[in-house]
């Protein structure tokens, strides 16, 4: 196998809640779907042609640590050579994260505006277990035990032995760009409203503790009844998965952003009839003329084990398992916090499902994060020639690396005013000044790793 050990990185944080509501994964679906459309445009300015991105599926090992299992998956790759400056240009590697890999992330974004000014060489690989091309028996819980970052990791060497082998490269450089898995929604932005948000929340608390649920069901437009402990877990988090998924891609889409949200929520007094506004708003966009908070239904996605080969979107069933076998990321509201949300929100209610989806005892899954953090360096990785980039916006960036270290060559870019992986995208003319330079800031970068020996 080659060695990863000159590929330089530049870590960005796209990530998704541990235990994601109904509400919150259909605005990153609204999300995706603008993205697409973005893409499209972008590819048609940058090339005017739709014929400049190749896929491959490659034969990967289900387990590159079992000499003895020979059972294989194919992992999909793209290439786009449309830029290259062969054979001497640089390799820029897109890694998938948690979901399926579309073929955009090889003709647009800010690392395909680069490559077109490094002449490099844009490939992207989909994460194992994500997308369509997952074995027919790969959402099986005895499968899923092949899905791990390090088995991920073993991948991209492979992947990078294929590129290597194929295009007949030598010393090419190569960059790896991607959204990591790192990351917690726990920390909150503080948004100019939180008061609205944190007395609506409380209103709600003691509603379901007086067993008002009724009134709730009503007035939220639930679709079957919350009398169960379960389905009022489920209700709140769907309540919190519409401020989350607002602060997360803010701006993404056309009028759905923190500015417009706070604006609802201060339009009266009544921070309860504020909620139920903001809540019907999310529905209408969303298209939903009530909302599922049925447990056994929610749980429902996790349990489907059928292989979906036109899969798009959140692997819902396999990024779970990575956050109860490797991650946590879970976003409690416990008491004595500041956590504007429902206090149902537990450790407690996060780790239910592990025990039972996965079987994973609740009490074992503190022990997995703990040998993540050791096994990776936590926030200190003590890597070499990374860029960590993250947007005083995206909550996400409480758990990542903030502060540069020179002697490491490891290099913290913090964009003001920005969400979630904005600086990923391709430029724009709406685009805050301090987005323009973090993107010159990034690129300046990339050209001094490519300028080193």
């Amino acid at each position: 196998m080659s060695n990863l050990k000159g590929i330089l990185f530049i870590i960005l944080f796209h990530d998704i809640s541990a235990l994601p509501g109904n509400s919150f994964l259909k605005i990153r679906e609204l999300v995706e779907s603008q993205r697409e459309e973005n893409a499209v445009f972008e590819q048609k300015k940058l090339y005017g042609s739709s014929q400049i991105v190749e896929e491959v599926l490659l034969p990967q090992p289900i387990d590159h640590f079992d000499a003895l299992n020979s059972e294989m998956y194919s992992q999909k790759v793209y290439i786009n050579t449309e830029n290259w400056i062969k054979p001497s240009g640089p390799i820029f590697l897109f890694i998938g994260g948690e979901g399926a890999l579309s073929n955009r992330t090889a003709y647009s974004g800010h690392h395909v505006e680069m490559a077109k000014r490094f002449g490099a060489m844009v490939v992207a690989a989909e994460h194992r277990f994500y997308g369509s091309n997952i074995n027919d028996n790969g959402l099986h819980l005895d499968q899923l035990e092949h899905l791990s970052s390090q088995q991920g990791l073993a991948d991209l060497t492979r992947v990078h032995k294929y590129i290597t082998d194929r295009f007949e490269l030598t010393s090419n450089k190569w960059i790896s760009f991607g959204g990591s898995y790192p990351g917690a929604l726990s920390a909150w932005f503080r948004l100019k409203c939180i008061k609205q948000i944190v007395e609506a929340f409380q209103r709600i608390d003691s509603m379901i503790q007086a067993n008002q649920t009724v009134q709730l069901e009503k007035d939220f437009l639930s679709c079957g009844p919350l009398s169960e402990k379960n389905d009022q877990m489920v209700f709140v988090n769907n309540l919190a998965g519409i401020f989350a998924g607002v602060v997360q891609y803010n701006n993404e889409v056309p009028g759905l952003n923190i500015q417009s949200l706070c604006k609802q929520m201060t339009k009266s007094d009544d921070s309860y009839k504020n909620l139920q506004m903001v809540y019907k708003m999310a529905m209408k966009l969303l298209n939903q003329s009530c909302v599922d908070n049925s447990y056994s239904n929610f749980l429902s996605q996790f349990n489907n084990q059928t292989v979906d080969q036109a899969a798009s979107g959140v692997g819902i069933r396999q990024w779970t398992w990575q956050t109860c076998s490797q991650f946590g990321y879970y976003q409690t509201c416990d008491e004595g916090t500041s956590c504007p949300f429902s206090r149902l929100l537990t450790l407690e209610s996060n780790l239910v499902i592990c025990r039972d989806i996965y079987k994973i005892s609740p009490s074992s899954v503190p022990n997995f994060v703990e040998f993540t953090n050791e096994y990776y360096g936590a926030n200190r990785p003590k890597g070499t020639r990374v860029l960590f980039v993250n947007g005083s916006i995206d909550p996400w960036h409480f758990l990542s690396v903030l502060k540069s270290d020179v002697s490491l060559n490891e290099t913290a870019v913090f964009i003001n005013g920005t969400a979630h992986c904005a600086d990923m995208a391709s430029d724009r003319s709406t685009d805050p000044q301090s987005l323009k330079d973090a993107r010159l800031m990034i690129q300046k970068v990339v050209h001094g790793w490519l300028q080193e020996s």
